[in-house]
């Protein structure tokens, strides 16, 4: 519990820690279904349901949920736990939060694992602010079971897979909420030059040349960058195959 709002997590595993940060409308029930765990052995994983999701509180303020919010909840988990430093992990949205952990508290960072996250301007500028706000306009409008079942049916997911039935579970208001109140923060594109510590980014296969070109420019010395080939945003997020080998590798490298 951290000031009114309850945040749900699980710590499974044992070895240098991960801190496992899903992306938006996503909780940590689906990483366990993943089963990162089981494919990256040898550490222990600490599994966030952020705020709003799974079975975390939902606030219905929007100010509840800005990025500093969320960054806190981060820190209260640790230091519950007494991990002094840990590899953070944010999918989607959750490399965000990431992010703004490293900002915030360096020390405690061992490295990022960016799964899709960072675009090539921080949030609060165009085009990604128009960006969330659209697509929070749309999950008002279709709802977000809907709206995710369009997305995953797209990229040839089954709406019977565990994983979507979980995925669509999110509280819209939650989703929207989210998408909104991040548009005031000023990252992650302008904290990367601040960040000395390993990062490794890897980006979907779908983006447009000149986007990567800009997301390469602005790329701290320290980053690592991979593109999943033929992979879609979604893809990248949760299909564990197309990446682990990427992460193993990366981690062995760590000082951990």
């Amino acid at each position: 519990m951290r000031g009114g709002v309850s945040i749900s997590y699980f710590v499974e595993g044992d070895g240098p820690t991960i801190v496992k940060i899903p992306g938006l409308g996503a909780d940590l029930k689906m990483s366990l279904l993943i089963g990162w765990n089981k494919l990256i052995p040898q550490h222990r994983f600490v599994y966030i349901d952020p705020r709003g999701h799974g079975e975390s509180g939902r606030p219905i303020d929007r100010s509840a949920h800005s990025m500093e919010e969320y960054r806190e909840d981060v820190r209260a988990v640790l230091d519950a736990h007494g991990v002094e430093r840990a590899v953070f992990w944010g999918v989607s949205d959750g490399a965000e939060v990431a992010c703004a952990f490293a900002d915030a508290y360096p020390h405690r960072v061992a490295a990022i694992i960016d799964y899709d996250g960072w675009d090539d301007r921080d949030l609060c500028e165009s085009p990604i602010k128009e960006g969330r706000l659209e697509l929070s306009d749309r999950v008002r409008k279709m709802g977000w079971p809907a709206l995710i079942g369009a997305v995953v049916q797209a990229d040839g997911y089954s709406l019977e897979s565990p994983l979507v039935k979980e995925f669509q579970t999110a509280n819209p208001e939650m989703v929207m909420l989210e998408l909104e109140e991040w548009t005031r923060w000023k990252g992650p594109v302008s904290i990367l030059p601040r960040l000395s510590f390993p990062i490794l980014r890897l980006l979907n296969g779908k983006r447009e040349a000149d986007e990567v070109d800009r997301i390469k420019k602005a790329a701290g010395p320290s980053t690592e960058m991979h593109i999943i080939r033929d992979a879609s945003h979604m893809q990248v997020c949760i299909e564990p195959r197309r990446s682990v080998d990427l992460v193993r590798n990366f981690l062995s490298r760590l000082d951990l």
